[in-house]
């Protein structure tokens, strides 16, 4: 007979953390992020009605834990997919990343932009970390698409920095438009046409077919 290995504590609080922030990411799509309570979470994902309190300690400290399991999701995505690619390749790259997390994770993605959005009215730590992820990819695009016009790959007549605040506004407005009326948008062809857009604007190239 199989005797099932008993659970350490630690994984028991995994198990029960990834519990609670897929009912809070449920939450977050049903109800919106103001009525999400951290004693709806704990009920929801199976517990005591006080567990979520114990663990993330305020809603401020459960949607920043919802924002650092995205920025994991998104690490690893971008780690896989733009292994080997250097400048332009890895910023359509990061587009892939996005595709994928969409294909894999869309609750994960329509909640933690649904808190991003919400979070623009406030002032919170949600709203800071906001602000930083925003500036690190801008700054690091904008990197990219200046290593790219030092070795040539990307045309000398484009403005770094301007790019990569067009680039994200686009992919930012798409997800907002895609998560207010997801019937009305095909999100994967419209991510393809943002990325092509921008391979062209970089390097004056259609994708080959």
């Amino acid at each position: 007979m199989t005797v099932k290995k008993k659970r350490t504590q630690a994984e028991r609080t995994e198990l029960s953390d990834r519990k609670m922030l897929e009912a809070a990411m449920a939450l977050i799509l049903e109800v919106g992020t103001e009525k999400t309570t951290l004693k709806d979470v704990g009920i929801k994902a199976g517990y005591s009605r006080g567990l979520a309190s114990v663990r993330f300690g305020s809603k401020d400290g459960l949607f920043v834990r919802l924002e650092q399991l995205h920025r994991d999701i998104w690490a690893e995505k971008l780690r896989v997919l733009t292994k080997g690619k250097t400048g332009v390749d890895f910023i359509l790259a990061r587009i892939d990343a996005i595709q994928a997390i969409i294909a894999s994770e869309e609750k994960n993605i329509k909640a933690i932009y649904t808190l991003w959005f919400d979070a623009v009215g406030q002032k919170s730590l949600l709203h800071e970390l906001l602000i930083k992820f925003n500036r690190d990819a801008r700054a690091a695009t904008a990197k990219l698409v200046a290593t790219g016009i030092e070795s040539g790959d990307v045309s000398s007549d484009i403005d770094a920095e301007a790019f990569a605040l067009n680039h994200f506004s686009q992919i930012f407005g798409l997800i907002y438009q895609w998560i207010v009326a997801p019937d009305e948008i095909n999100i994967h062809q419209a991510l393809d046409a943002i990325k092509e857009n921008a391979r062209l604007v970089l390097t004056g190239e259609k994708a080959a077919k």
